[in-house]
């Protein structure tokens, strides 16, 4: 699957000479947007599951949450799509995602 480009440092899409950049390395795009993003507005997000009910979340809404996300990467074109949610000793979420396309 090809799509534009997008250079996640300078969060805008890749142009070079003076024409769009194609990418079909899809998992490297979505993963840095996941990841990298540094405006993340969490109720209106640049790509991916909106995360207004995670503020102060219990376990059900962070696995229904996950769960979500698994099914639009999977949506996306991911070949594997999984997620693990344990809890650290302080009672923490510790979450886990994996994804690759």
């Amino acid at each position: 699957m090809n799509d534009l480009s997008y250079n996640v440092d300078l969060m805008d899409i890749t142009i070079q000479n003076g024409d769009f950049v194609l990418n079909n390395s899809i998992s490297e795009q979505n993963v840095g947007l996941f990841l990298g993003t540094k405006n993340c507005n969490l109720y209106f997000p640049l790509c991916g599951v909106a995360l207004p009910s995670l503020i102060n979340p219990n376990t059900k809404d962070i696995q229904n949450t996950l769960s979500l996300w698994q099914k639009q990467v999977s949506q996306d074109g991911a070949k594997t799509a999984n997620y693990t949610l344990t809890t650290d000793k302080n009672g923490g979420a510790v979450i886990n995602a994996n994804c690759a396309y």
